[in-house]
């Protein structure tokens, strides 16, 4: 890691029964990261991109895009080998999408840390988003009920007030064409990757 500037460790407010010790850098690329001293590590990144950059033909393909991370990159082409690791080795992982963003985040055994960051990063530079994987991933049960279940239409309702482009998880139809499919990697090359740094 090059160099990087390191804040007090009185700017992180937490709770008095919280005894973890916290630092916040600010890397040379000019990510902001939190620090955190704890038996088991963690790491996280949120991307500035969630169901509200969706276009009208394509809702839900920002949650998509989140599923198909998961699946595979250019230095790990496993579909698997991101899960195995963290199982492997006593940690967990999950993502979710919200109307203006995306997390993801996982947690592992300390020692492990490191060979954890090297799958989880390509996430963010190298996805495969192959189309076998995306076949599968279309018929995912969060797909089918999507737009026919009470809380998926409120939610909509409710954005719609405000954006037209607010369905967080979409029907098949919505995402299954060569068309949106090629916008998988479109989205990820202009959002996930505005900072080219972050490729270093």
């Amino acid at each position: 890691m090059g160099c990087c500037t390191f804040s007090s460790d009185d700017i992180v407010i937490k709770s008095p029964n919280d005894k973890r010790l916290y630092r916040v850098i600010k890397l040379e690329n000019g990510l902001t990261a939190l620090l955190n001293h704890d038996p088991q590590a963690a790491a996280a990144m949120c991307v500035g991109i969630g169901s509200f950059s969706d276009s009208l033909e394509a809702q839900g393909l920002a949650h998509f895009l989140e599923h198909m991370l998961f699946m595979g990159s250019t230095k790990f082409p496993d579909e698997n080998e991101y899960a195995s690791y963290l199982s492997k080795h006593g940690g967990s992982s999950n993502a979710h999408t919200e109307a203006e963003h995306t997390c993801y985040y996982f947690d592992v055994k300390r020692e492990f840390l490191k060979g954890a960051l090297k799958r989880f990063s390509q996430f963010f530079v190298s996805p495969l988003m192959k189309n076998e994987a995306m076949a599968r991933e279309y018929v995912n049960t969060q797909y089918l009920p999507a737009a026919t279940s009470k809380h998926s239409r409120l939610d909509k309702k409710a954005a719609g007030e405000a954006t037209p482009q607010a369905f967080t998880v979409g029907q098949i139809d919505n995402i299954r064409s060569p068309t949106k499919s090629a916008k998988l990697t479109v989205t990820h090359k202009q959002e996930y990757l505005k900072d080219q740094n972050l490729q270093n």
